[in-house]
């Protein structure tokens, strides 16, 4: 995956002013956060550098990339539930705070569920109905998704969808291939031509 965070300052400040907004007790209009694109286009390292930065608002973050895990299709939801609720209580015992209470009803923070391209529809379904539509109600929870395609939630969809703003990340034009490329990007051109732009197309041949 691509190792830096080049030409995507707009979805962070944009993520920012919504994290900012939580940990001064706001509430957040369109709670879903949803980032597509291509593999090696950037997802991964913008969803990592949000939830390190969530740390400097205290903010709570959880993040849990659906790739590190193995999902059953049978009852999916309840079990990204339970990491959920796990990683939740983990955070809390960091932090030294004490609660009985479920997550769901009293979670305030970001949710950061990257990878669900690569989980079946009737799971990304549970998923959507037992975890993403009930904390989207709630206004205190900035939901971000990575996916390599647009999610199918199939019956809550149109409830979801309208809480979602969808972003495409897409290729590195030749000016932002060139800053990627720090001390090559007198060869930028040629590379351009060879990836496309594409951010870790970039990184590869960098390293070669």
């Amino acid at each position: 995956m691509p190792t830096n965070i080049v030409d995507r300052n707009d979805e962070l400040a944009e993520i920012r002013h919504l994290i900012s907004s939580l940990s001064n007790g706001g509430k957040i209009q369109f709670p879903i956060r949803e980032f597509v694109g291509i593999g090696g286009v950037g997802k991964t390292v913008l969803l990592r550098q949000v939830a390190e930065e969530s740390k400097v608002h205290n903010v709570l973050c959880i993040y849990v990339d659906v790739a590190e895990r193995s999902i059953n299709s049978n009852g999916g939801g309840e079990e990204v539930l339970n990491i959920i609720e796990k990683k939740w209580e983990e955070t809390l015992a960091n932090n030294q705070v004490e609660t009985n209470s479920r997550f769901i009803q009293n979670y305030c923070g970001v949710l950061i569920l990257d990878s669900l391209h690569l989980v079946d529809n009737e799971t990304l379904i549970d998923i959507g109905e037992k975890v993403i539509l009930p904390l989207s109600e709630t206004g205190q929870v900035l939901i971000l998704l990575g996916s390599r395609s647009r999610i199918d939630w199939g019956k809550p969809k149109y409830r979801l969808w309208r809480r979602t703003k969808s972003t495409i990340l897409v290729s590195f034009p030749l000016s932002v291939t060139s800053e990627q490329l720090g001390p090559y990007s007198t060869l930028a051109d040629e590379i351009q031509n060879i990836t496309c732009g594409h951010p870790e197309a970039n990184d590869v041949i960098v390293q070669i």
